[in-house]
């Protein structure tokens, strides 16, 4: 605990430091910097998703995926500070893209884009199971990234509430919009658990959209009722 708090201060001060020197530096260089350095992380980012989707988490290295970005170990450190930082942020973008698929679109469309996201997890083992580890060690208060998880499933069930709240979603049962997202996001985290550990025995395309036609209606209702 001691050398990662070390560790983690040091990175502080080197990135502190550097957005000192970034300041100082003439008014016309700070726009292409800054530009530059936006470009990297999104490269780095697509890096390690690629990387961690392909062979999990724990099997790449950071060296490797600032090879693969086309950077440098020390620059991505500058960038991301840790591997579990990144992987946050993988995390992340792809939390903001799956909002971003489901914001202010029709029933139908919002219960293709929670199967869309589905395929694509299907598809990336590696990084469901890295996010599976990592949450699941984020319970523990002490854990560093639980206020980054807690706040990660805060806003996810918000935005989809939200999103089902606009498309007027008629839900099964009469539960309530936030009820519906909490119900949807447990029942995705459990079934790609279930799918890592036996992907022979449970379809979790197939078992997840069954639920989404338990809340959202029948299959004959959706946008693209043969997408799978």
């Amino acid at each position: 605990m001691a050398a990662t708090y070390n560790l983690n201060h040091v990175v502080y001060f080197f990135n502190a430091y550097s957005t000192h020197m970034e300041n100082d530096a003439p008014e016309a260089q700070r726009p292409r910097r800054y530009a530059k350095g936006i470009e990297r992380r999104h490269a780095i980012i697509d890096a390690a998703s690629k990387l961690f989707g392909e062979r999990g988490y724990r099997a790449v290295s950071l060296r490797e995926i600032a090879a693969a970005s086309g950077t440098t170990h020390s620059t991505l450190i500058h960038h991301f500070g840790s591997k579990d930082e990144l992987l946050q942020e993988v995390i992340t973008r792809r939390d903001e893209e799956v909002a971003t698929q489901v914001s202010a679109l029709t029933p139908g469309e919002i219960a293709d884009a929670l199967m869309a996201a589905t395929r694509r997890n299907s598809s990336e083992a590696g990084i469901v199971a890295s996010f599976a580890t990592a949450a699941a060690e984020a319970t523990d208060p002490d854990h560093p990234a639980h206020q980054h998880y807690k706040e990660r499933y805060s806003k996810a069930r918000k935005s989809l509430s939200d999103s089902l709240v606009q498309a007027n979603v008629d839900l099964a049962g009469g539960i309530s919009a936030g009820q519906a997202a909490a119900l949807l996001f447990a029942v995705e985290d459990g079934l790609q658990i279930q799918w890592l550990l036996t992907p022979d025995e449970i379809d979790i395309l197939e078992l997840t959209d069954r639920f989404i036609q338990l809340l959202f209606g029948p299959r004959a209702e959706r946008s693209e009722p043969d997408s799978r």
